[in-house]
């Protein structure tokens, strides 16, 4: 699920985005000024900024923007501006400062998502091409030293490969070493993010589009797979697929052959195909959620991320490289951590596994302002009080989770008190409801019928 970070102190246009890009299957949240946007963006770690230029605070959007540049490059954090005032001074003003768009108010939602979906796959774009180069699995661990040796001796049999890990282990990145280490690593590495890929768009995503296949279909548009021919086609999140993409997918790996949409012209792909998911599979296909005969085809050649807590003796290795990162983007000098500190990593059960360390580290980095990392720079982190009291909130409970179970509760718990709350106050008229919170009538029929929703006795 990609997540957008809303700047805004206009609380009704707040709540009117995030409930229509909750419904879309983003993750949002909220900042209103430069402190609570940085915080935000530490703790949540956006895929996308929004952010209105015209703040009731001593500082403006631009301001923000300008601050949130030293401290975040364009590649690693898009930033779409919005004003209820378009002016091209203003516009130049802000691609100037490092926006990637400029959107006027009224907000046209189409317009807005497409310029979402747009930076995200620009910012996917320009992490395959610069910085993932000079990524590598940290660790001298026999877990670690195991799997690197499992990783390399794959890329070099360039046979489909299986991913399997819990969240925050480092699938995407064993993935990229993957592809570096191959013999195809001068070729496209292409990567398909399931959780984004509605699945009415996932064969022109994939297979890309002819000419005239639809109306405003002016022009022939490849899919990722002809992107990636000859490369590395990566299927991120995997179990997160309906049982009818489910479908075209094994007839297209079984075979290596797509059609675009509305072409009758087949094509033969010369690719590698990884898959990766948090999900249990065989407990999906017990369930009837995941087909059995594509389980089988995806498992062919599997390699599995370790949990950090199987290899904590690589704590101390993977906070020298995550210091040495967060140092030089923060313009910090800070030259080591207490004793301290290691005693409180060494303890921790880790259930957000890498992905967790880093923000700890983050955070920390955030509050030292000296050269020594020490106790109190994370004790916001693993202060008991402040753990349980978010144990409550929606936003932290389901954190450590793996990506789809978590996403399943969220959503299904919002669906369950949005929809019914608007039905409740349009007395359970479906239309009125669907005009009020601007989806179609047969959108919230779906929905309800989706998550059981019925209209009380």
């Amino acid at each position: 699920m990609a997540k957008m970070l809303v700047v805004d102190d206009n609380k009704e246009i707040v709540a009117m985005i995030q409930d229509r890009f909750q419904l879309e299957g983003y993750k949002t949240e909220v900042a209103f000024d430069k402190q609570s946007t940085f915080d935000k963006i530490i703790s949540f770690q956006p895929d996308v900024v929004v952010l209105d230029v015209y703040l009731e605070q001593a500082e403006t959007g631009i301001d923000i923007l300008k601050h949130l540049r030293e401290q975040w490059p364009k590649e690693e954090l898009p930033v779409i501006v919005l004003t209820g005032q378009p002016d091209s001074e203003l516009c130049l003003n802000a691609l100037h400062e490092g926006a990637d768009d400029f959107i006027s108010k009224p907000i046209d939602f189409e317009i807005l998502m497409n310029a979402i979906k747009n930076v995200i796959e620009k910012k996917q774009e320009d992490l395959e091409t610069t910085e993932v180069w000079q990524m590598k699995i940290e660790g001298s661990s026999d877990t670690i030293i195991n799997l690197t040796k499992k990783i390399y001796q794959t890329s070099q049999a360039e046979v489909d490969t299986m991913i399997l890990g819990e969240t925050g282990t480092g699938k995407d990145l064993a993935a990229f070493v993957f592809h570096k280490n191959g013999e195809r690593k001068a070729k496209p590495f292409i990567v398909i993010d399931c959780t984004t890929i509605p699945e009415a768009l996932f064969e022109s995503e994939v297979f890309g589009v002819a000419r005239g296949a639809y109306t405003h279909a002016y022009e022939s548009r490849p899919g990722r797979a002809a992107k990636a021919q000859g490369g590395i086609l990566f299927f991120n999140e995997i179990g997160e697929l309906s049982l009818d993409v489910q479908a075209k997918l094994l007839v297209f790996l079984e075979t290596k052959k797509y059609t675009p949409l509305g072409s009758g012209q087949e094509h033969k792909l010369d690719d590698v195909i990884l898959s990766a998911t948090s999900r249990d599979l065989r407990k999906r296909v017990e369930q009837g959620k995941f087909r059995k005969d594509l389980y089988y085809r995806l498992m062919q050649n599997v390699i599995k991320m370790p949990p950090l807590r199987e290899h904590k003796e690589d704590l101390p290795q993977l906070v020298k490289y995550f210091l040495k990162l967060f140092n030089e983007q923060f313009k910090k000098n800070i030259i080591s951590v207490s004793s301290d500190v290691f005693k409180i990593l060494q303890n921790h059960s880790w259930e957000g596994n890498v992905r967790e360390l880093k923000m700890v580290v983050l955070r920390g980095v955030h509050n030292c302002q000296g050269r020594i990392l020490e106790r109190e720079h994370i004790k916001d982190v693993f202060d008991p009080e402040k753990r349980e009291r978010s144990q409550n909130t929606s936003d932290s409970k389901y954190c450590f989770e793996s990506y789809g179970t978590a996403k399943d509760k969220i959503l299904y718990g919002f669906h369950q008190d949005y929809l019914q709350y608007h039905l409740k106050q349009h007395q359970w008229n479906i239309r009125k409801t669907a005009e009020t919170i601007g989806i179609t009538r047969e959108h919230l029929s779906k929905l309800l019928k989706t998550h059981n929703i019925q209209r009380p006795k």
